[in-house]
């Protein structure tokens, strides 16, 4: 059974706990520091209680056991033949070892002993073995009489073959004390099964309760509370015996024990300074359950809202990267090294007027393009505003406190969650445009080669003559190469010659120009085809952006319950307590 200090004292520090943590929004930074010095105020009180204990005396004749008795109420050998009385009045004192030394009740001029033990079943109960009756004569019995007086309990402890001694009952009634503050042990009571059937044992058993039940009310004891037990059985810990009443008679002396703390507890109304204390959580609960439910309800909100979310996204993302932005993704992924002749030069002079790729680009334009424009950011951040001011309106309308809307500040923080989906967008496109931008395009360049080749080709067949060809062919010889070679001077000198020569560039610059535009109608539709991808690439960004938000109003409303839960509990273990 937990002590009842230990329940105050686990509430407060749970208290203290909870006040230190932070996360309290209902109370000012000076009311939840008052809070803290009244609960470890509180706290000291009842330290000082703990030693209070419960002064328990054990009375019986010689050999009834009460050591034993003693032992089996401790879990452990406390008592033991090295604790012997040198004088017959002396009273032995068995205190807990690490527990606070009480003063000790009655007269301090009384001969005693204490022994210390670390029995943690009995660390708040102080065990005072009384010498044994039938060995106290004179001032020794009158002594031993007045310390009584001042114990909580008295444990008559007898046995069956002593428990109809006249002199105990003498001594019974000598002693002042209220009877209800005497509990009976008739011990040893398995001696009456020793030997006998279990049906005449208990025959016997019967006969010795009722007997010694008879003989107390004779003498004036109304209603005794008697157990009938071995000690010895319940200290070796066997399984015992149905017959054995030690655990009813260990719950009886706890059940004491609890009940003079918590007379003390409500005679200094601790209680009520702590029920006072902690149901200044009371509005604390209130606004957190609140504010659970308003952020369950935006998370439900938000899970309906998901198709439109994405649909949002798609379209936004859809206008970021129209056909003018397409085109410039393009031309930055260009490289005029996969146009060979005339084809790059046609792209280095459209370049110097800011309409084709060049190689400077690749670096810087390549990634600028895929900045998002202003209109487009704006887009993305309405959305995470429109958010936080949802959910600071409810706030509002609840008249939750300002602490807690700065928390749900803190979470959102729009700011850092734009500037992260910001960067998430470039890393993507970033990658995008270094994958995309090294395809080397090897059969576009061949072409370009062959169409130059034959081109060139034309023009050394028509300047070099029919004659000078067909004399080449038939018989190759280093004389008819170098006729064919004088021929082509020749007529490049001539009219003809200047005309073919014109014509040749003509033709090559129309090529050039014809591959100029096929390159960029192949990077246009590779960046169209590609584009695509990179959209549901960054529609997945914005997306896990959102979920990330999700959970952690998720993760705010978990905390805020667990708080509501916690705090409700310390309310409600009080009001259990009360009743």
């Amino acid at each position: 059974m937990t002590h009842p200090i230990e329940q105050h004292r686990q509430r407060l520090e749970q208290t203290l706990n909870l006040l230190r943590r932070g996360g309290l929004f209902s109370l000012s930074p000076d009311k939840r520091h008052a809070m803290e010095t009244a609960a470890e105020k509180l706290i000291g009180k009842l330290s000082a209680m703990e030693a209070r204990y419960l002064t328990i005396g054990l009375v019986g004749g010689t050999g009834v056991g009460k050591s034993t008795l003693m032992n089996a109420l401790a879990g452990e050998a406390i008592a033991s033949t090295s604790h012997r009385r040198p004088h017959t009045d002396r009273v032995l004192i068995y205190r807990h070892a690490e527990a606070d030394a009480p003063p000790i009740p009655g007269l301090v001029d009384i001969p005693r002993r204490e022994i210390l033990h670390q029995g943690d079943n009995i660390r708040r109960i102080l065990l005072c073995d009384l010498p044994d009756f039938d060995s106290l004569v004179g001032k020794h019995r009158e002594r031993v009489i007045q310390f009584m007086e001042h114990l909580d309990l008295l444990l008559w402890v007898t046995s069956p073959e002593k428990y109809a001694d006249k002199k105990f009952y003498d001594f019974l009634l000598q002693v002042p004390k209220a009877g209800e503050n005497f509990t009976f042990v008739l011990n040893k009571v398995d001696l009456l099964f020793q030997g006998e059937t279990l049906e005449k044992g208990y025959n016997q058993l019967n006969l010795a309760t009722t007997r010694f039940n008879e003989l107390l009310k004779e003498k004036g004891i109304g209603e005794p509370i008697l157990f009938a037990l071995a000690s010895q059985e319940a200290f070796e810990k066997k399984t015992l015996s149905p017959w054995n009443q030690f655990p009813a008679f260990q719950q009886h002396v706890f059940r004491e024990r609890n009940a003079k703390q918590v007379s003390a507890i409500k005679a200094q109304n601790l209680d009520v300074e702590i029920q006072s204390l902690t149901s200044l959580f009371e509005k604390e609960v209130q606004n957190l359950e609140i504010a659970g439910r308003i952020l369950n309800e935006t998370i439900e909100e938000l899970e309906k809202k998901r198709p439109e979310w994405i649909q949002t996204g798609k379209e936004i993302i859809d206008r970021w990267f129209g056909h003018e932005i397409q085109e410039k993704i393009s031309l930055s992924q260009g490289d005029p090294s996969r146009l060979v002749g005339p084809g790059f030069g046609v792209a280095a002079l459209l370049f110097s007027f800011g309409k084709g790729p060049s190689r400077d680009s690749e670096s810087g334009m390549a990634l600028s393009v895929f900045e998002p424009p202003e209109p487009i950011s704006k887009a993305f951040h309405h959305r995470y505003t429109w958010l936080e001011d949802h959910l600071n309106h409810r706030f509002l309308n609840e008249n939750l406190s300002l602490l807690l809307q700065e928390r749900l500040k803190e979470i959102l923080d729009v700011p850092r969650r734009f500037e992260a989906l910001g960067e998430a967008f470039f890393q993507s496109t970033a990658a995008y445009a270094e994958e995309k931008r090294r395809s080397p395009l090897w059969g576009f360049r061949l072409g370009q080669w062959v169409i130059y080749g034959l081109i060139f080709a034309a023009f050394l067949f028509s300047t070099g003559g029919g004659d000078a060809w067909r004399c080449l062919f038939p018989t190759p010889s280093g004389g008819a190469a170098a006729d064919l070679l004088l021929s082509i001077i020749g007529t490049l000198f001539s009219t003809t010659g200047l005309a073919a020569l014109g014509s040749y560039l003509i033709i090559n610059l129309g090529a050039g120009f014809i591959f100029y535009r096929r390159y960029r109608n192949i990077l246009l539709r590779n960046t169209h085809r590609n584009i695509g991808r990179l959209k549901e690439i960054l529609n997945r960004v914005w997306m896990d952006g959102m979920e990330t938000i999700v959970k952690d109003i998720e993760r705010f409303r978990e905390e805020l319950l667990s708080r509501s839960a916690e705090l409700s509990l310390l309310q409600k273990d009080e009001g259990l307590r009360k009743k």
